[in-house]
C-alpha cells in the first residue's frame, strides 16, 4: 500500500520580524512498485495415471519494493476430477475449493523468489494419451503497483499421462 511521508522544516532567527513564514511543510507520497513472477514446472512427463503430480511454481520478485500481499492460484484441469488436491504433499498454507488452490499470502523482499509446491493424485482411472494443461497465477494487487503483469501467468508443459497395469494370470 502507498504511505504519506509528512516533513517539516522549521526556522528560528533572533530579531525575526515576520515569524509567521518560518516554516514548511511538505507530504510526500510513497509508491510501493515490484515486480512479481511466476514460473512453473512439474517433476515427470509422463505422468502415470494413479501416481503424485507435483507443480513447482517459483515466485520471484525483481523489485524495486517488497510485494507484502503476494497469493499464488493455480486451477487444476477439472476433467472429470482426475487431479485431486493434495495438501500433504503441498506447501503448507495451500487449500482447494472447486479445483482451484489458493496459497496464503506471502511477502517477498525485492529480489528474493521461493517456490511453492502444489501437489494433485493423478486418478487411476485416466486414459492413456491424455494431456492436462495448467496454468498458475501470482498476484499482488494490495501492497503496491507490479510493474509487469505480463509475467504473473504460467502453464505448465503438456503432462502426458500414461496407464500402467500390473497383471497376473495364475492358472
Amino acid at each position: 500500500h502507498n504511505s504519506t511521508l509528512d516533513n517539516t522544516a522549521t526556522l528560528t532567527a533572533i530579531g525575526d520580524t515576520n515569524p509567521g513564514n518560518n516554516s514548511a511543510p511538505i507530504s510526500t507520497t510513497v509508491i510501493r512498485e515490484f515486480d512479481v513472477s511466476i514460473t512453473k514446472s512439474d517433476d515427470e512427463d509422463p505422468i502415470l495415471a494413479g501416481e503424485l503430480l507435483i507443480y513447482h511454481l517459483l515466485v520471484a520478485n525483481a523489485g524495486p519494493s517488497e510485494a507484502s500481499n503476494i497469493v499464488v492460484t493455480d486451477e487444476l484441469p477439472a476433467l472429470v476430477n482426475e487431479l485431486t488436491f493434495d495438501s500433504a504433499n503441498s506447501t503448507p498454507g495451500c487449500s482447494v475449493a472447486a479445483q482451484v488452490v489458493t496459497c496464503n499470502p506471502f511477502s517477498l523482499g525485492a529480489g528474493a523468489s521461493t517456490t511453492v509446491n502444489i501437489a494433485a493424485i493423478v486418478a487411476s482411472s485416466v486414459s492413456s494419451g491424455t494431456t492436462f494443461i495448467n496454468t498458475a497465477v501470482v498476484t499482488d494487487t494490495v501492497s503496491g503497483i507490479d510493474t509487469a503483469p505480463g509475467n504473473n501467468t504460467s502453464n505448465d508443459e503438456s503432462t502426458l499421462i500414461e496407464a500402467e497395469a500390473d497383471l497376473t494370470i495364475a492358472k
